[in-house]
């Protein structure tokens, strides 16, 4: 995470996922995206947490753990959840990125089984 960081650069945005919103590694690259001028989103299950605090947008996924799919296995799904919204609206806003999902499935339909 610390080396792509370190590349980013004025323009570019960063996404940071950490549950706790504590963990160190990723807050180390949290720092070097911002010290490079890049903007930070947070998707976090911690909404007073450092990483929220350092962040420029942050996305909160507050989800109490279920004894079915494990410790902090319910805030996964719910970050996985943010991250497919986001990732739609910015597919959404831009129509080269339409255009080319379009011409993916396109290709991917022609692949299947006729059956």
């Amino acid at each position: 995470m610390l080396m792509s960081a370190a590349l980013l650069q004025q323009g570019d945005v960063a996404v940071a996922f950490s549950s706790s919103g504590q963990t160190l590694a990723v807050l180390e690259a949290v720092g070097q995206a911002r010290k490079n001028g890049a903007q930070v989103i947070a998707l976090t299950n911690n909404p007073g947490s450092r990483l929220a605090h350092e962040a420029d947008v942050v996305l909160c996924a507050t989800a109490e753990d279920s004894p079915l799919i494990g410790e902090q296995g319910a805030a996964r799904v719910a970050q996985l959840a943010l991250l497919d919204a986001l990732f739609l609206a910015v597919a959404q806003s831009n129509p080269a990125t339409e255009a080319s999902l379009s011409r993916t499935m396109a290709a991917l339909r022609a692949q299947r089984a006729p059956w």
